[in-house]
């Protein structure tokens, strides 16, 4: 079983490890503490990885086990509190684009005092306290169940993930587009223009292109082709073309598909060709010199 890896206090490890529930009401001081040297804990082992998504549940848990404390016994508040704080958001939330928080933001990505204000009156609601993460269903004794299979968006890592892109795109595709052809794109195209799968996995790909599309509204998808619709980027480009993916778009694609598939069978046959030729010609050496060798 993996041990803890990044270092928390040893001399509060039991208080951490314990059901520190009740505390909020008999010690909040060393309650807030708890919460606040596990967010600590978390963002530094968990969250600052690249991912995208984070998911709990039974394996979250068994990764944080320690001699001889066991699993933590109220992680779920810690993880309550960063859905509250905005650092988590719920994928079922994101994917509906139901939250506001990836919506109600200044021009540098953070969040408004105002979002941040309802944040912590909410947070202080008696109705608010019941627990996202935790399955008030399983078993006092299931100590590792008790945490439900969720998965959420890191908020922080998606924006920041969000602005290297961008600057990738600006740079690829932006910069040089002059036509219709050059913002309208086969799923595989844009990804590889965009550079987006060197930065993310097949999970965190499927997000970041939800992101583009419901919240920054730069994109529009409809199966597997992709259209880069933000007006501020192609200045007056779009004002000719329809933002909807059309007919005409999805043609365009096609051509492109085949162009494309076709350039990969050329490069796929280069490849072979060269790799005969070097074979031939290992082979052709081989035969000179078991030739040289019969006349010594």
């Amino acid at each position: 079983m993996v041990e803890v890896t990044v270092d928390l206090p040893k001399s509060r490890l039991e208080s951490l490890y314990k059901d520190f529930r009740n505390m909020e009401e008999l010690n909040p001081d060393g309650y807030q503490a708890n919460i606040d040297t596990w967010k600590e804990f978390l963002i530094k082992k968990y969250f600052n990885n690249g991912r995208v998504l984070f998911r709990c549940g039974s394996s979250f848990l068994s990764d944080l086990h320690v001699s001889p404390y066991g699993f933590p016994k109220s992680i779920d508040t810690v993880l309550d509190s960063l859905i509250n704080d905005g650092y988590l958001v719920p994928l079922d939330d994101f994917v509906k684009g139901d939250t506001d928080i990836l919506m109600d933001s200044n021009a540098n990505g953070s969040k408004s005092a105002f979002w941040n204000y309802i944040q912590w009156f909410s947070s202080k609601l008696t109705f608010n306290k019941k627990s996202i993460t935790r399955d008030d269903k399983t078993g006092n004794d299931d100590e590792l169940m008790y945490l439900k299979e969720l998965q959420f968006v890191v908020v922080d890592k998606l924006r920041k993930n969000y602005d290297t892109i961008f600057g990738i795109m600006k740079k690829n595709i932006l910069n040089d587009a002059v036509t219709i052809t050059s913002i309208v794109f086969g799923k595989e195209e844009f990804l590889k223009k965009s550079e987006i799968e060197q930065e993310l996995n097949k999970d965190d790909i499927e997000v970041m292109l939800a992101y583009m599309e419901r919240y920054k509204h730069i994109i529009i998808q409809k199966d597997s082709i992709i259209k880069v619709i933000d007006p501020s980027l192609f200045g007056n480009l779009l004002k000719n073309f329809d933002q909807d993916i059309t007919l005409n778009d999805e043609r365009i694609v096609n051509v492109k598909i085949g162009i494309y598939n076709m350039e990969k069978q050329i490069q796929r046959l280069k490849h072979e060709l060269n790799d005969l030729k070097e074979k031939r010609s290992g082979k052709n050496g081989k035969q000179l010199s078991e030739r040289s060798k019969t006349r010594i």
